[in-house]
């Protein structure tokens, strides 16, 4: 089965998609009235799926690895880890993207802040598939980057997916105001599709880069 199968056969994935993904999107559109009250939703939802996250790479990874285990386990098992993890990956960043226009506000450009993430993200490739494939978080972060950096000819078509999904991200991000004002139908087209598509792509890979880290494991064959 390919990864696209593997995470497409997923009935419940998928529909979980389409549920956040729809309100997600409706909660996105601005609230003449009082626009905290309609971000306040968002956050619910941003924060909601931010938890499940770890529980559907969980999901994947049992398929992957042949084993079964109720998805309370699998949230137990990740959940505190992974946010753990996704905070020591990214506060360090966060830090370098921030503090030049700490230090020097006037001349800071915000595509730095921007660029400095996606970096790291490109750079992180392999973090979380490692941390899953190990079952530890400690030393997840250098392994990973140490096994991009050593099989980085057959990572490359996988960087460039990734920058190409951060890149689409970005920019519906920054011409969101822009869309809306456009057309509110069409917002809600690309917000959905943006998000629906960014995710799946999002599972494929890691189905993709945790075969990939299960195939280093593998020893070669001695010549016969």
């Amino acid at each position: 089965m390919t990864s696209l199968g593997l995470v497409l056969t997923s009935p419940s994935v998928v529909w979980w998609l389409l549920i956040t993904g729809i309100l997600r999107t409706l909660f996105s559109l601005p609230d003449p009235a009082n626009e905290s009250v309609a971000s306040f939703p968002l956050i619910i939802v941003f924060l909601i799926t931010t938890v499940a996250t770890p529980v559907i790479y969980g999901f994947y990874y049992e398929k992957i690895d042949g084993s079964s285990t109720s998805l309370k386990n699998i949230a137990r098992s990740h959940i505190v880890n992974y946010l753990v993890l996704l905070l020591r990956m990214y506060l360090p960043p966060l830090a370098i993207a921030i503090l030049p226009g700490v230090l020097n506000p006037q001349a800071y450009h915000p595509g730095y802040f921007h660029l400095t993430l996606v970096f790291f993200s490109l750079l992180y490739l392999y973090v979380i598939p490692t941390y899953y494939h190990s079952g530890s978080q400690r030393g997840a972060i250098g392994s990973g980057i140490q096994t991009l950096l050593q099989n980085l000819t057959i990572s490359t078509p996988l960087l460039l997916i990734l920058l190409g999904l951060e890149t689409t991200i970005l920019l519906s991000h920054l011409y969101h105001e822009e869309i809306i004002t456009r057309s509110t139908q069409f917002f809600l087209v690309v917000d959905f599709g943006v998000y629906f598509i960014a995710s799946l792509i999002d599972f494929v890979l890691f189905v993709i880069l945790v075969t990939l880290l299960k195939s280093y494991d593998t020893p070669d064959e001695p010549d016969t």
